[in-house]
């Protein structure tokens, strides 16, 4: 089992570091906590027609995961399986597979399963976790709302605002399978109306035990640089602008038959090359209390 050693820096600290104790809060607190995802606008939980579970920033504090899919354990109704090394399978009420397509995964509202097979590639789904404000999980169809894929169910990862991250980071960690990850990040404000955030993550993962005890020759590594930036362009517009890009490389052994006629099949080593990253635009208007209007472009640049 992987071990984290976490330093932060002397600067300003981060306000999950200051979260409320969830025990001391009634039950009519829990159910005024607002989602987004149910209806694409803000309202309080006990107010929505779904099952909603919320995965809080001190969920993730006291989880100890090191992924996201790791995180999703929380949630009841979701089933996670690590297939390897670098391979999940992640899907709602029991349809599981590596590459669910009946699941709606969103990032910032932005859609991240690939194209050709409608599943998501949890490997390059990476991000720093203290930068995550909540993640929504929906359990049941939700296609009226998020379209055809959320068959069975949408999760929205929405992270923090450049604003609520201001200050350095510094995390570390390693164990015998996660032999060592770590982030490297600062958060700071161009005037009086930008906010921003940049980082670099970095992980290494030795190969799981096969079978035969052997080593899986599913080892694999990561390196990732991504920002955020938040800017109040007037009293009733913001605009936000993210952005990341990672290189990396795995093992994927494939079984193969040397031959029409083998009997047996044969392993060969397969190494997979990860690059990849996005750029995402958000821009907001309000006209009023009750009404305001999102438009969001981003541009995928992935390939694997």
């Amino acid at each position: 089992m992987s071990f984290a050693a976490i330093t932060t820096l002397a600067l300003p600290a981060w306000s999950q570091q200051n979260a409320a104790d969830l025990t001391n809060q009634s039950i009519e607190d829990l159910t005024n906590v607002e989602v987004s995802t149910v209806s694409k606008s803000d309202q309080k939980m006990s107010r929505t027609g779904s099952a909603v579970f919320v995965i809080s920033p001190e969920d993730i504090r006291r989880s100890g995961a090191t992924n996201i899919p790791d995180l999703l354990r929380m949630a009841p109704g979701v089933d996670v399986a690590q297939i390897d090394a670098n391979t999940w399978a992640v899907s709602v009420r029991g349809f599981d597979a590596e590459f669910s397509n009946d699941l709606l995964v969103l990032l910032d509202g932005r859609e991240v399963s690939n194209t050709l097979s409608a599943g998501v590639f949890w490997d390059v789904l990476d991000l720093p976790l203290e930068d995550i404000e909540r993640i929504e999980v929906i359990r049941g169809p939700g296609g009226s709302v998020w379209g055809a894929k959320a068959v069975n169910g949408v999760v929205n990862i929405i992270t923090k605002k450049a604003g609520d991250t201001h200050g350095g980071l510094v995390t570390a960690g390693g164990g015998n399978l996660e032999q060592g990850f770590g982030t490297v990040q600062y958060g700071g404000a161009f005037g009086k109306h930008t906010d921003y955030r940049i980082f670099t993550k970095h992980l290494n993962d030795d190969h799981m035990e096969g079978d035969d005890g052997e080593p899986g020759r599913d080892g694999w590594f990561l390196y990732r640089g991504g920002f955020r930036s938040d800017s109040r362009l007037s009293t009733k517009d913001s605009l936000t602008v993210e952005g990341d890009i990672y290189n990396g490389r795995e093992g994927a052994p494939t079984a193969i038959f040397p031959s029409v006629t083998s009997v047996t099949s044969h392993i060969v080593d397969v190494n997979a090359n990860l690059s990849g990253g996005f750029l995402q635009t958000n821009w907001n208007h309000t006209f009023s209390s009750r009404s305001e209007r999102t438009r969001s472009r981003w541009f995928p640049t992935t390939s694997i």
